[in-house]
């Protein structure tokens, strides 16, 4: 009886711990943040200087806005990628991942964006693997992407 009691209390406790986690994640995003965290003008854009343009924009009233995000093109056989690392928020602890695949010449869409908790590390790594490419953070992949462009055209 006493260790049934000892592992309902242990699990209530973990939720409430792990509830009060998330509630103080999500206060941590600003407002202003959480307005254009996926708006329409990040869904499609019509080149790679114009994702960064964009991002460039968004971040301009952020201390040392240039910091604030990061971009990685990569070519697969099929697909062509931009990956946009974002710092959208005021702690370290938590940041995002923007996908973009280009899907004709002037045509690059939005495919995932990968909110990271960071744990050990605030980066993520992308593997590429034939036409997979891998989003690794900590180790872990967190995210698998296969171009569509192939497909569209």
């Amino acid at each position: 009886m006493q260790r049934w009691r000892h592992m309902r209390t242990q699990s209530l406790t973990t939720l409430i711990g792990l509830s009060l986690a998330v509630l103080c994640a999500q206060g941590c995003a600003t407002r202003r943040v959480a307005q254009w965290y996926i708006e329409p003008g990040l869904v499609e854009l019509s080149s790679a200087d114009e994702i960064e343009r964009t991002f460039r924009s968004l971040f301009a009233d952020y201390s040392f806005p240039a910091d604030r995000f990061s971009t990685k093109e990569i070519l697969t056989g099929n697909a062509h990628f931009l990956f946009v690392t974002a710092f959208n928020y005021r702690g370290p602890g938590i940041f995002s991942v923007y996908a973009y695949e280009q899907i004709t010449p002037d045509n690059w869409r939005l495919r995932v964006v990968a909110p990271v908790v960071a744990r050990q590390t605030s980066t993520v790594n992308i593997e590429v693997d034939g036409d997979t490419v891998s989003l690794v953070h900590d180790g872990a992949v967190i995210c698998k992407l296969s171009g569509i462009a192939a497909a569209v055209r």
